[in-house]
């Protein structure tokens, strides 16, 4: 199989709570089609699961993970005047796991999206603690305290770009991938203030979505019909599938935009 080593692929992982773990399905696939990737950029989920990739993690690693984490030891619920819920335990997990590493020293480039709301604007970075950038990128505002950094005051990088391709603009990549793994809103019930802003995010990015569908090359959208962006779900597996499923579908006009792109430099 020819190689694709001299086209440089940029991949940008969207948010969507427990559904990001479709992007380890996307990733394998990837692989096992030799396209690698030279940098990732992604908002809230896709944040993390773009840094534990970029920082060496396989996809399997990732999902073996996730399957150890309960995910309920996070629930700390002392509201303060920022959020129901301080994070404390979030950023200490993620230090676990990243110790006081900088983005600018993993293995492969990776970009974090970050919301600031005196500013109002997406906030990228490529460099600085990994676990309070990472813990920022997944505060969904009004559950999760901002996170104050420097000049910012940070918060869920979806509430402005669900998949933030702008984030690659200066990276010289000739093909960007994106994995857009937000949901079509559905009707359902709307039973605690969780799913108010649950739902709130997910019909924002719905619509933020298909507004920045021109900012990749090749969209892919796993079918994850029926599972909400939260932070549980009973068949994991069934989410690496649609990623997987998703994935092999793209491969042909991803060849094909490869193959594009190498005629055009002989």
């Amino acid at each position: 199989m020819e190689k694709n080593e001299d086209v440089r692929i940029g991949l940008v992982l969207g948010a969507g709570g427990v559904r990001g773990l479709a992007h380890l399905g996307v990733l394998e696939v990837l692989e096992a089609a030799e396209i690698p990737v030279c940098c990732i950029a992604g908002s809230s989920a896709g944040a993390l699961v773009g840094a534990l990739y970029a920082d060496g993690h396989s996809p399997r690693e990732i999902f073996a993970l996730y399957r150890r984490t309960d995910v309920k030891q996070f629930l700390d619920f002392r509201p303060s005047r920022y959020g129901l819920l301080r994070g404390t335990k979030i950023l200490k997990a993620l230090t676990e796991v990243f110790g006081d590493r900088d983005l600018a020293d993993f293995p492969l480039p990776v970009f974090i999206a970050a919301t600031d709301l005196k500013s109002g604007e997406l906030v990228v970075f490529r460099e600085g603690p990994a676990p309070l950038l990472l813990r920022a990128s997944i505060a969904l505002p009004g559950l999760l305290e901002p996170v104050f950094y420097g000049r910012y005051v940070l918060v869920d990088g979806g509430v402005v770009a669900r998949l933030p391709a702008e984030a690659l603009r200066e990276e010289s990549v000739d093909l960007v991938i994106g994995v857009d793994v937000s949901p079509a809103p559905p009707v359902r019930n709307i039973r605690h203030v969780y799913d108010v802003l649950v739902r709130t995010m997910e019909i924002s990015g719905h619509h933020l979505i298909r507004c920045k569908n021109r900012d990749v090359d090749v969209l892919i959208q796993p079918n994850l019909n029926g599972v909400r962006s939260t932070l549980f779900v009973e068949d994991p597996e069934r989410l690496l599938e649609g990623g997987r499923e998703a994935a092999l579908r793209a491969l042909p006009v991803i060849r094909k935009k490869i193959k594009k792109i190498k005629a055009l430099r002989r």
